[in-house]
């Protein structure tokens, strides 16, 4: 006796009549919603289950397949699917209306993983009422049309289903062991989601901190502008000289000037010399504040230049008001960051120069390191294309930028210097290094390395015996320029010496291939132990079979035969200096990257010049270099 099983469910006529439609005769492509909503229904009534349809898709000849994934929430999951068959070109409505609640009803009656082919779907319409003469494939018993797909559960658990009056007995109709099981009542819905509260007001603290904020910096302006008023009337007790004659200047006029400030607006009163031979001017006060009329200047100047530094300027400007209390615009922060990024930029540019010249005095060289790393790489910056500086009209947005086309590039030089002795490994199989310095610029080649002597004589890096170790990728340029060094150590990234290895495996083997990872990891151990003159001769001994593959292994053996004096790393390993190029890559990251290399940036040359020398500034940990630099005024 098949068992029997019975459907608990409480639906209304409206309900039940939309699977078995006495109207609807047949199911056409405009009909086939139809069994979308019924299987969408039946879904629903389980509000523990998650569930994903695929629309149907029909053709002339084939009601396409149709797809139905559950993923219980305590169960591994069910999948249902039903696949495409030849059938006529209509389907009569209800047996297809049978197919949708058999499937659905078939899941209610366990919450266990259900295999579910289309063999069921196929015998149903077969049953009941689909056309045989045009599906020769389902003739037959349907107990050997289901056993095709799975013939134990077939066998072993015949079903009969009750809905309503209808009694449909369906053979084979389970797919769990459990379906004699009784079945479990329906969840009771979830309460719906609660909004998270937040509280009425800030914290009591946060309160006791602005109101003190707020009731002392007024007071701060105050003290603040009592000290500058003492400091002019110092000033006006001397008369400043002509910088060209050397004459006394003549007074010419006082006049009140202004500047902006971190605690509010300064006021004073400052006179104005002139040389009338000469024609020379002078406001001696405002040089020894070294504030500027009209200007933002002092500390908030160079904390808007920080902010601008780490951040765009429409992210600098409202965090310059969540952190300092200070209400500016974007442009703002950008005349600011372009001032003091001018004076950094000439500051960096006028100290290679001095160190350039050997009769210039560099860093006490007693204290020298035996050897210092120098790495150097370049990456590329999206440069503006047009020739003036857009111009908003009235309340109109900006134009757009025109595109980047091919060329409109500039390529930014970074290197690092760092001591060998400074390495750590602060997990197994990371380094890391504890100081370093970092060099860059928005030019050629022999300026980068400019720099670099010039960084490693300011730091008193350079003396008679140390080694310069110089890591590199293999590009030209970083070797033509090396000899600058007497006593250097030349090094090619083991990485970048790998790549042109699996260049040749991917050829040979094949990509994404198992015996290129085996046959490089094996190329790689053997250079790391220093055997280069053997990877060389073992790829000479190489037999290639096609041009393109003799070609490809010609090139690696003459790359790595050029740079088998850079590829001594077992050496390299013991005497700590590194084989890898990581550190320089990570430097782009820190100063390039990060900043100026956003989504949709593109650069004028002279703001990325600002920008990178702010940047070198603060993650050289130079920034109060900043503090003794004049602003400077830039177009």
């Amino acid at each position: 006796m098949p068992s029997v099983l019975r459907c608990p469910w409480r639906v209304t006529d409206e309900a039940l009549s939309f699977f078995f439609g006495a109207n609807e005769t047949t199911l056409c492509r405009e009909r086939c919603c139809r069994f979308l909503e019924a299987e969408r229904m039946a879904l629903t009534s389980k509000p523990c289950l998650a569930a994903w349809r695929w629309r149907t898709r029909r053709t002339s000849l084939t009601i396409g397949s149709f797809s139905v994934a559950y993923a219980p929430i305590n169960s591994s999951g069910v999948q249902m699917t039903g696949h495409s068959q030849a059938c006529s070109r209509q389907i009569e409505a209800i047996p297809f209306a049978l197919v949708a609640f058999a499937m659905c009803t078939q899941f209610q009656v366990t919450r266990k993983s259900i295999p579910c082919t289309a063999a069921m779907a196929i015998w149903v319409l077969n049953r009941f009422g689909g056309r045989r003469d045009d599906r020769d494939d389902l003739r037959g018993d349907p107990q050997t049309i289901i056993s095709v797909y799975d013939e134990a559960w077939v066998k072993q658990y015949p079903c009969v289903l009750f809905w309503g009056s209808r009694r449909i007995s369906v053979a084979g109709f389970a797919g769990s062991r459990s379906m004699a099981e009784p079945r479990l009542a329906c969840p009771a819905l979830a309460p719906p989601p609660v909004r998270p509260s937040l509280s009425d007001e800030p914290s009591r603290f946060i309160l006791l901190e602005r109101e003190v904020e707020q009731e002392y910096r007024p007071l701060m302006l105050e003290r603040l502008q009592h000290k500058v008023n003492e400091v002019a009337t110092q000033a006006r007790a001397t008369t400043p000289a002509c910088p060209e004659c050397g004459q006394p200047m003549g007074r010419h006029d006082t006049r009140q000037v202004s500047w902006l400030a971190r605690w509010g607006r300064l006021r004073v009163w400052a006179a104005r010399y002139r040389c009338a031979p000469c024609k020379q001017e002078s406001r001696p006060l405002l040089d020894l504040l070294g504030v500027e009329p009209g200007r933002i200047c002092g500390s908030l100047a160079r904390l808007l230049a920080l902010l601008a530094a780490v951040a765009p300027y429409e992210l600098a400007a409202r965090l310059a008001g969540l952190l300092l209390g200070v209400t500016i615009s974007a442009m703002g922060v950008w005349r600011v960051a372009q001032r003091l990024g001018q004076a950094a930029a000439s500051y960096s540019d006028v100290l290679s120069q001095y160190h350039a010249d050997s009769r210039s005095e560099g860093a006490p060289v007693e204290d020298a390191p035996p050897a210092v790393v120098l790495g150097v790489d370049g990456c590329v910056l999206g440069m503006q294309v047009r020739t003036q500086r857009r111009r908003r009209v009235r309340e109109q947005s900006l134009p757009v930028l025109p595109p980047v086309e091919k060329g409109q590039f500039r390529e930014v030089k970074t290197g690092v210097l760092l001591l060998p002795q400074e390495r750590v490994e602060p997990s197994p199989g990371r380094r890391s290094v504890v100081r370093r310095f970092l060099v860059t610029c928005l030019g050629d080649a022999d300026e980068i390395f400019r720099r670099l002597y010039g960084q490693l004589r300011e730091l008193g890096w350079v003396g008679p015996h140390t080694v310069v170790v110089i890591l590199g990728d293999g590009a030209e340029w970083i070797w033509n320029r090396a000899g600058m060094f007497v006593q250097r150590c030349e090094i090619l990234d083991f990485w970048h010496a790998l790549e042109h290895a699996w260049t040749f495996a991917r050829l040979r083997y094949g990509e994404g291939s198992t015996q290129a990872d085996v046959w490089v990891h094996q190329l790689a151990e053997d250079l790391r132990a220093g055997k280069v003159q053997e990877v060389i001769g073992g790829l000479k001994r190489l037999r290639p079979k096609t041009p393109e593959l003799r070609d490809s292994l010609q090139a690696l053996i003459r790359y790595y035969s050029e740079n088998a004096g850079r590829m001594r790393y077992d050496e390299y390993l013991r005497l700590g200096y590194g084989i890898g190029s990581g550190a320089v890559e990570s430097a782009h990251k820190q100063v390039v990257h990060a900043r100026l290399r956003q989504a949709g940036m593109r650069w004028s040359e002279a703001g990325a010049r600002r920008l990178l020398a702010l940047r070198l500034l603060l993650l050289n940990d130079n920034w109060a270099l900043l503090d003794r630099m004049r602003m400077v005024s830039v177009a």
